[in-house]
């Protein structure tokens, strides 16, 4: 029935005509509805030109237009799925066949065909196109000389192609291309993330199907090519189309130190979900043996988890360690090592909940592989899970923590101690107007509860017990645009119930007034500097404390440390970290400080200078091998902090000391701390910093780092550490790296020096990464980020 209609219309078309002339107005529509075989013919004007009318198997109607030597044809299927044809010439064939010619363009629910010349088979719903064929669908961009394309199954074949990704950064060439939505599969193909005029490296073989839909694509007897040179086969290779994690094995990992040899690593991922993945990482090591590290990783909305877990049998565990060392770490060593490290956080509303548990099998493990674990150079591996509650109560802010603390302690004859629970509530308020009154005041209360357990391997003879503290706080806060003042009130409490070799209990208790007053002036004006408009500020401040003189000799030392002194230590309430000590004080602090702030709001300098005058000797200490403290001042703190230009950042913070050295007038840097930051963008960073502290555990260290664009694409990267007292180099890099759009390589030679032993470790570090496929290597973006403040690694 079909044909017979077909052809009543291919009898009649040529009564039937469309005109197009310069105006618009007068277009004019012919419109055949094939089903009821009803023809509605428009008036036309008398210039026309026959124009061959054809339908396409089972369209309901044909709509045409012509103008300007271009026809427009419009399919329309029974499920409103549109076919529409552009070309300059239209000519019937046979029954079954229609010929299109000059610029010829089919499109189909976002498929495009573009070629010179097209024919539609309507027996089979079949287009084939010749000369200069383009097919372009939401996926890729294809290119060659012939194609063959079925509408209905959405199927096709294209021959002597070259394709490009639409969305994601791909192209390659094949002989052949079939393709369907959801698969595209190449003969005699190349794949590379480069673009084709400067393809740096592609996977080149007999096949490879791409997956879109699924973001990956996949190989067979694959060759890697950098260049035109072949580097080396892979019977079979996965590898992403998008930026989508996949499963699949990484590229290895190649370097070679002196303490552990040779490194070869072969990762293999698994991506078990778009939330949980987990890596396998088989190391050689020359000098060591087999190496295997383990991560699992989960992340959710309110969760991330990280699990790490490391094994090794070590050849050569039993090397022999110097006294140093085993005077630190002690002797007991086995072949059979392991570390495991698990970090979990998970958030809530008003809850949160934090694990961290480590374990290392011996002392050694880490000093051994520190490229390889987690807990790098830790003496003390943290265990704890903590839990957090915050909260509004009656106005103020409720904040609740519930631990339980121990530690893995990697030296000798040290103890931390575990906290077995610990639990700290704390409440602050705040009343604008306080009963009523125009006064401004702050409530603060501070309560603790430690059960403190000593380390189960020290042999040191250490109390433990109970420690309870509260605090609390009344300080007025008057407040205006010129001026502050800060009086402040509290009561320190703490008992302990202690026992010694598990049989003496003994009970120790404090109760210590606090008062303090914290006082400020603001001075500003406008100021010009470098032709540069600020707003200049000069803000004097006194505090005054006053803590009185307990006895706490025979208090134990849990938690509490001496701080070291600094600006910030001079307007705080205790000289001591923890609450085993309270210092005593009658003493005050003056203070000047100093900005420019520019129009921006941003602060471009600052200077600080301070000292505490003690009214007082202090007699509160660590333990009773310190002798009190006589000096009628403190050292005078001073810092530095400038951002004139964009591009340069300088910090600097020091101690101007007057201690008697034979001569009372002898004057002497106690402590000073300088650094010098030069940062134009990720490519241009310099940094200089003096690190000094009259602490003698602290080491006098210059330390001079670059990250530096020589000539487009390539970089150096270079830093040195050198200790002044000891007068050696503690560690050196020095590397170059290349980038560009498609792969990216850094090589780098590092020289470090334990402090302990004095033994030197040399390493060649390599990496590099072909984009949008892997990378192999083993300089990483932390080791970066420490030995160059403010690199920003590309891998």
């Amino acid at each position: 029935m079909f044909h017979f209609i077909f052809s009543i219309l291919i009898l009649f078309l040529p009564l039937f005509s469309i005109s197009l002339n310069a105006d618009t107005s007068s277009i004019t529509h012919n419109i055949v509805n094939i089903e009821d075989n009803v023809v509605d013919k428009t008036r036309l004007p008398e210039n026309i030109t026959a124009t061959e009318f054809y339908s396409v198997n089972r369209l309901n109607c044909v709509h045409q237009l012509k103008s300007n030597n271009h026809t427009h044809q419009t399919l329309t299927k029974p499920l409103n799925k549109l076919t529409e044809i552009f070309a300059e010439e239209v000519t019937k064939d046979t029954e079954n066949i229609v010929q299109f010619s000059g610029h010829v363009e089919i499109q189909q629910n976002g498929n495009r065909i573009q070629s010179n010349k097209a024919s539609y088979d309507l027996s089979q719903e079949l287009f084939s196109a010749h000369e200069a064929v383009t097919f372009n669908n939401q996926d890729m961009n294809i290119s060659g000389d012939k194609l063959f394309y079925f509408t209905k199954t959405k199927n096709g074949e294209i021959k002597n192609a070259e394709y490009t990704a639409i969305t994601d950064n791909f192209q390659g060439r094949a002989e052949n291309i079939t393709f369907s939505p959801d698969i595209s599969h190449l003969t005699d193909a190349s794949f590379s993330t480069c673009p084709r005029e400067n393809e740096s490296w592609a996977l080149r073989g007999q096949e490879i199907s791409l997956y879109p839909n699924k973001n990956i694509g996949e190989g067979k007897n694959i060759i890697f090519y950098i260049k035109d040179l072949p580097v080396f086969y892979l019977p079979y290779i996965q590898f992403p189309l998008g930026k989508e994690r996949m499963s699949g094995v990484l590229f290895p990992t190649v370097y070679y130190s002196s303490d552990l040899g040779m490194n070869l690593s072969l990762p293999y991922y698994w991506n078990i979900a778009a939330n949980k993945d987990y890596t396998i990482t088989p190391s050689i090591m020359s000098k060591r043996g087999l190496f295997l590290n383990h991560e699992i990783r989960h992340l959710s909305s309110k969760s991330k988890t990280t699990v790490n877990i490391n094994h090794i049998y070590d050849t050569d565990y039993d090397q022999i360690r110097s006294e140093k060392e085993i005077s630190k770490y002690g002797s007991d060593i086995e072949s059979q090592r392991q570390a495991l490290s698990v970090v979990h956080h998970h958030l809530a509303e008003k809850w949160d909940l934090s694990l961290d548990y480590n374990y290392l099998s011996d002392n050694y493990f880490n000093r051994d592989f520190n490229q390889q674990t987690l807990n790098n150079n830790e003496n003390n591996l943290n265990r704890s899970l903590t839990i957090s509650h915050r909260d509004k109560l009656f106005g103020g802010s409720l904040s609740v923590l519930g631990r339980l603390q121990q530690y893995q302690v990697t030296t000798v004859n040290t103890n931390i101690y575990s906290r077995l629970p610990q639990f700290k509530v704390n409440y602050d308020k705040q009343w604008n107007q306080f009963l009523r009154t125009q006064i401004p005041l702050q409530l603060s209360i501070d309560s603790e509860f430690v059960n403190f357990k000593k380390n189960s391997n020290t042999s040191l003879n250490l109390p433990e017990g109970n420690r309870y503290h509260l605090r609390p706080s009344f300080m007025l806060n008057f407040l205006n645009d010129y001026s502050f003042i800060k009086p402040k009130v509290s009561l320190d409490l703490l008992k302990y119930h202690l026992t010694e070799n598990n049989t003496n209990t003994e009970d120790y208790s404090r109760s210590i007034p606090l008062f303090s007053l914290d006082t400020g002036l603001f001075f500003e004006r406008q100021s010009s500097f470098f032709e540069q408009q600020y707003l200049h500020t000069l803000e004097p401040r006194l505090y005054y404390l006053n803590v009185k003189d307990v006895n706490q000799s025979d208090f134990p030392v849990f938690d509490t440390d001496l701080t070291n002194f600094s600006f910030s230590q001079l307007f705080k309430e205790n000289r001591f970290t923890g609450v085993d000590r309270l210092a005593d004080a009658n003493q005050l602090t003056s203070a000047l400080t100093t900005r420019l702030i520019n129009e921006n709001g941003l602060e471009s300098f600052r200077a600080s200078i301070g000292q505490i005058w003690y009214f007082d000797d202090r007699n509160v200490h660590l333990n009773k091998s310190y002798s009190d403290l006589t000096d009628k001042h403190s050292a005078t703190a001073i810092e530095l902090a400038s951002e004139f230009h964009s591009h340069w950042r300088t910090r600097l913070s020091l101690l101007y000391n007057y201690k008697a050295k034979g001569n009372s007038n002898n004057k002497q840097i106690g402590q000073a701390n300088f650094n010098l930051q030069y940062y134009h963008d990720n490519n241009h960073i310099i940094n200089l910093s003096y690190n000094d502290d009259s602490n003698e555990t602290l080491d006098k260290t210059i330390s001079y780092s670059n990250y530096w664009e020589l000539v487009p694409n390539w970089l150096m990267l270079s830093s040195l550490k050198y200790k002044s007292e000891q007068k050696y180099v503690s560690n050196a890099l020095l590397g170059f790296e290349y980038d560009s759009c498609c792969y990216a390589i850094r090589l780098a030679l590092e020289h470090e020096r334990d402090s302990l032993t004095g033994e030197i470790d040399n390493s060649i570090m390599f990496r590099i990464m072909f984009k949008g496929l892997s990378s192999f290597g083993n300089i990483d973006a932390t080791h970066l980020s420490e030995q160059i403040p403010g690199a920003k690694s590309i891998y």
